[in-house]
């Protein structure tokens, strides 16, 4: 064998050997997931991102549309509603997402 293909064997079966070694002394604190954000705190990340997601999924299709038809009054209820509803869609999603994963956890 070439000295480069025994070097990259000998890395290959110590990468290995430490894979085993490490899967070995998994201990249930291992599988443990991180303490959650606390609700309000979710609910600020929430926020944020739905206020990114109007401004990407909402206004500049809206501003397309406005350029063809007058939207009127429509325009800015739909900009001021939009980022509340989306909030409370990633809310319930990332609340019921953390449920389900405590609950999964807890059966190992």
């Amino acid at each position: 064998m070439h000295e480069d293909d025994l070097l990259l064997e000998r890395w290959w079966s110590r990468a290995a050997w430490r894979r085993r070694r490490l899967t070995r002394n998994m201990s249930p604190d291992s599988l443990r997931l991180p303490n959650e954000a606390s609700k309000l705190h979710t609910l600020g990340l929430c926020a944020v991102c739905a206020v990114l997601l109007t401004v990407l999924w909402v206004f500049f299709p809206l501003l397309l549309i406005a350029v063809i038809v007058p939207l009127g009054i429509w325009y800015p209820v739909v900009l001021a509603v939009a980022p509340i509803v989306i909030t409370i869609v990633l809310f319930v999603f990332s609340t019921r997402e953390t449920r389900r994963l405590r609950e999964l956890a807890g059966d190992l």
